[in-house]
């Protein structure tokens, strides 16, 4: 059995953007979207934010449209073997990870710096100081 904090661990886990997308991705919902010229040219289409979101507002309709049920056995069929299968066991970021470090071993608190940031908006990397 997994301890409240495991639980919130998994959970962020599942619902981060990059599960989200690969969600998306394995659905080819991406292929279904409507998209502006604009938005087609650039790109849009394999936009993670953009499959994040819809991922998410697909659940949100059919819950919408057809209850609680029908968005279970969805779960079921597409998210749930993924938990079981161990997908998720491994996903913590590394800023999540020093900051468990540093409260378990009570060091004390970190101050971060961004130095450069870099990439487009919807997919910024940041360079940054940890102190």
């Amino acid at each position: 059995m997994m301890s409240e904090g495991e639980l919130t661990k998994l959970r962020a886990a599942i619902v981060c953007e990059p599960s989200l997308v690969a969600f998306a991705n394995s659905l080819s919902y991406g292929e279904y979207v409507l998209l502006g010229k604009g938005e087609e040219m650039t790109g849009g289409r394999e936009r993670p934010a953009m499959l994040a979101d819809v991922f998410e507002a697909y659940i949100g309709a059919l819950y919408l449209d057809q209850g609680l049920e029908p968005v279970v056995q969805f779960l079921k069929k597409v998210v749930f073997p993924k938990i079981d299968e161990g997908a998720f066991s491994h996903v913590m970021d590394y800023k999540s990870q020093l900051q468990e470090l540093i409260q378990r071993d009570a060091i004390g608190v970190l101050q971060y710096k961004i130095l450069q940031e870099k990439g487009p908006a919807h997919n910024r990397e940041f360079v940054s100081t940890v102190s």
